[in-house]
C-alpha cells in the first residue's frame, strides 16, 4: 500500500508529487479530507461530531469545575 497526497480539482484527484504506475493502472482509493491547517476533517470522530450537531445543534458547555463534582456538593442548600 502507497499513501499518496493529492488535491481534488472538481473533476479529478491530481497528485502532489510524480508517481510510479503504468498509464490505465487500476487503483482503490480512500479519501480522507483534510481542512487546510491540515487536520482530518472526514475521521471518525469529527463524523459524529457533525451527526451530533445536526440533532442537537451547536452545544457550548461551560467545563463543571472539580469541586462542583465533590458529593459535598451534591447535598448542600446554598439557597
Amino acid at each position: 500500500m502507497t499513501r499518496i497526497k493529492a488535491h481534488f480539482d472538481g473533476r479529478v484527484f491530481i497528485p502532489d508529487h510524480p508517481i510510479q504506475l503504468p498509464a490505465g493502472a487500476e487503483v482503490v482509493l480512500d479519501v480522507t479530507s483534510r481542512s487546510p491547517s491540515g487536520t482530518e476533517t472526514n475521521g471518525p470522530t469529527d463524523q459524529l461530531r457533525r451527526a451530533r450537531e445536526m440533532v442537537f445543534g451547536s452545544l457550548e458547555v461551560p467545563p463543571l469545575p472539580p469541586e462542583a463534582m465533590r458529593r459535598e456538593s451534591m447535598y448542600r442548600d446554598d439557597a
